[in-house]
């Protein structure tokens, strides 16, 4: 750290290349995609100079933008989306950056930087780091353009360069929500919507960037579309009698769910910790899995999720009984097996995390769908609170 801080105080500096690795892209393994990751005093220098920007460059990003911003965050972008949809905005345009990270112009960058800041050490830094170049498979390579994937001032560089992107959409009128290089704009007719796609064409041209022509489509909510790994989509909705609704019930049926392919993913990392030939007491697999079922269920806890938290739940607890199960002597009795389940299922109520829980799924009125939709339901029975479930 002191030679660190020696050299930026000489100005002697000087940005190592970033190693690039090529991962698999989720759902999709026979493709892949480029990491730039930076050396970790690169990411100290880094970090260092986006506390310093961030304060500055704040007040200018546009309310549209969401993404790797302080005190925003997706569920603020869904809950904008969901409230434009029950207004009338019902056709969306799903649109996509082609190679975004890899794209961005260097010089119109630093331009824009300049327009705030002054300083000429700064803008050398921040061209340093943009030219330092990359190393993969051993040889070293030049950066033209584009910005480390994985660099930790990447995200606020890429909310400066699309900035001008978001300012001139809404100059226009069209109802952009914007989440790092993830975007959509929601209109009223299709003739809106192709009209907003073609301007943000000719935007997105001058900025040198482009739309993937296949990812990149108009849909209307009945056709459903994805955002954030949410899925939002109109349906039948939810048939409940009025004494279990604390709100008025969405009446246009609009819901909103995990997309199919973040809940397989989720199951096959629970599977993968469940293993049955895993070396691990049972108290050691429930405290291994509960940060991932915690995440999961509470990035998730805005959607139509009470049935899959249901299964998901049965499911672990099935997959922690087969490994318990396996440890018991074969030459074991019934009545131990049952006792040995007993204490399977009270061993996981008293620490398996529980989705559910997580949405304070009690007697007391929830609301189960993002602002606009159904305001809450009891569950049947007896409630599902862990200390009734230990009696």
């Amino acid at each position: 750290m002191e030679k660190l801080h020696g050299e930026l105080r000489s100005d002697s500096y000087v940005a190592m290349p970033v190693r690039r690795v090529q991962i698999p892209k989720h759902g999709k393994p026979k493709e892949k995609r480029p990491l730039g990751i930076p050396a970790i005093r690169d990411r100290v220098c880094q970090q260092a100079l986006k506390n310093r920007l961030e304060p500055i460059f704040e007040p200018v990003f546009n309310d549209c933008s969401f993404g790797y911003r302080p005190g925003r965050s997706a569920h603020d972008a869904l809950r904008k989306i969901w409230r434009e949809l029950m207004a009338g905005y019902q056709w969306v345009v799903d649109a996509d950056l082609r190679d975004y990270f890899g794209s961005v112009d260097h010089e119109k960058l630093i331009t824009m930087v300049a327009e705030r800041i002054s300083d000429g050490r700064v803008l050398k830094l921040i061209r340093q780091m943009l030219k330092s170049g990359y190393v993969e498979n051993g040889k070293r390579l030049p950066t033209p353009q584009g910005t480390p994937q994985v660099g930790v001032i990447s995200p606020l560089l890429s909310n400066i360069y699309l900035t001008p992107f978001d300012d001139e959409m809404i100059r226009r009128g069209h109802k952009l929500t914007r989440y790092a290089d993830d975007w959509l704009v929601l209109c009223r007719t299709r003739t809106e919507a192709q009209q907003a796609l073609n301007e943000a064409t000719e935007i997105l041209k001058e900025l040198g960037l482009t739309l993937h022509p296949e990812k990149t489509r108009i849909v209307h909510i009945e056709m459903g579309f994805e955002f954030l790994g949410y899925k939002l989509k109109r349906g039948k909705g939810l048939k409940l009698s009025e004494s279990k609704l604390s709100k008025k019930a969405n009446a246009q049926g609009i819901y909103a769910v995990p997309k199919e392919q973040s809940v397989r993913r989720f199951m096959e990392q629970i599977r993968l910790m469940t293993q049955r030939k895993v070396p691990l007491s049972l108290k050691e697999i429930i405290d291994r899995i509960n940060p991932t079922i915690r995440g999961w269920g509470m990035y998730y806890r805005k959607a139509n999720v009470r049935k899959l938290f249901k299964r998901a739940w049965h499911q672990k607890l099935g997959q922690l009984g087969q490994i318990e199960k396996r440890r018991v002597k074969p030459d074991s009795t019934q009545f131990v097996m049952k006792l040995v389940r007993r204490d399977i299922k009270q061993e996981c109520l008293g620490r398996l995390a529980i989705p559910i829980d997580n949405l304070n799924f009690s007697n007391r009125p929830v609301r189960t769908r993002m602002p606009g939709g159904v305001g809450g339901v009891r569950p049947k029975g007896r409630p599902l609170s862990r200390s009734n479930d230990r009696s």
